[in-house]
């Protein structure tokens, strides 16, 4: 399965009429949805609202005791949505387009974990690209979601 990482800004500049498409719609809570060109080809858009966080960081990824209130971190719920949304649409396109307002973080930590998911173990496409930052607790959560509560000594049994 292919996936494209990309920012908002690019996101809402995308014509994509070639593909058979998805996309998963990543903004920050309080804004507004980004202004996707929807095409024929386009299969299904999820939209969530979540802060590039990690529960138990403060934002700029150091440790903290101070508790946080201000940011919302991905949910399990939210993580869920996305492994339910790409099983119903995974037979259906050839690509997934994620976004975030950056594109860096949530959308390649996204990415990571449905390449690991769908493409046998693979996530070169993101973790060799030094341009992504994949949010862990993102790229957890949506991997905790596909494979239950393992350990990681568990994933790395499985290659993962």
């Amino acid at each position: 399965m292919k996936f494209t990482v990309v920012s908002r800004p690019k996101a809402e500049k995308l014509y994509i009429n070639h593909v058979k498409h998805a996309w998963i719609s990543i903004t920050d809570p309080g804004q507004a949805d980004a202004a996707l060109n929807i095409t024929d080809e386009c299969q299904g858009v999820l939209r969530l609202q979540f802060h590039d966080v990690t529960p138990g960081l403060n934002p700029s990824g150091l440790k903290s005791d101070i508790l946080i209130t201000e940011f919302t971190p991905m949910s399990e719920d939210q993580a869920q949505e996305i492994v339910d949304f790409v099983d119903r649409m995974k037979d259906d396109v050839n690509m997934f387009f994620i976004h975030c307002e950056a594109g860096q973080c949530r959308s390649a930590g996204v990415a990571a974990a449905l390449c690991l998911w769908l493409n046998n173990g693979d996530d070169s496409q993101i973790a060799d690209n030094k341009f992504f930052k994949p949010n862990a607790h993102v790229k957890s959560l949506i991997m905790r979601q596909i494979y239950g509560n393992l350990t990681i000594k568990g994933l790395e049994k499985l290659g993962l």
